[in-house]
């Protein structure tokens, strides 16, 4: 009876070992798979729109670091460059910038740069677009970036 009731006793006390263990279930963050530092080279394409002298769209390309990190929130990352830090929320398809206003010397004066974008990541490789939109003197002008970058 005594054998039988250190058993009892053992399978109890097992019982209540294996029910407070508990997977751990905690979500994965899905901005993980953006955080690091990227090597990026950006190809622009400058536009002066609407003015009544149009010019025609200048290409530039340029390489720059890109760091990528958590914002405040769930959904946000923050893109460090050299220059600029641009703030984008991530979605099941890839992230976005969303509407977003900065300041930036043009052409010798401070002038507001209205930003957005969108963007992806597949492995190790990054490809965005930013745009950036300005006025200056009455004349508007576009620039679209488009990024291409690895993972280092």
């Amino acid at each position: 009876m005594r054998s039988y009731l250190v058993s009892l006793s053992f399978a109890i006390l097992s019982l209540l070992a294996c029910a407070s263990c508990t997977k751990d279930t905690a979500a994965v963050d899905p901005r993980e798979q953006y955080l690091g530092t990227y090597n990026v080279t950006g190809t622009t394409s400058s536009y002066e729109l609407d003015s009544s002298n149009p010019t025609k769209a200048t290409v530039s390309s340029g390489d720059d670091v890109l760091i990528i990190g958590k914002g405040q929130t769930d959904k946000e990352l923050i893109f460090a460059f050299s220059t600029r830090r641009l703030s984008a929320n991530i979605s099941d398809n890839g992230f976005s910038f969303p509407a977003q206003t900065q300041f930036s010397e043009f052409l010798g004066t401070t002038v507001s740069v209205n930003i957005d974008g969108e963007g992806g990541q597949t492995n190790n490789a990054i490809d965005f677009t930013v745009n950036t939109n300005t006025t200056y003197k009455g004349s508007r002008y576009r620039e679209v970036t488009v990024f291409k970058g690895t993972k280092r």
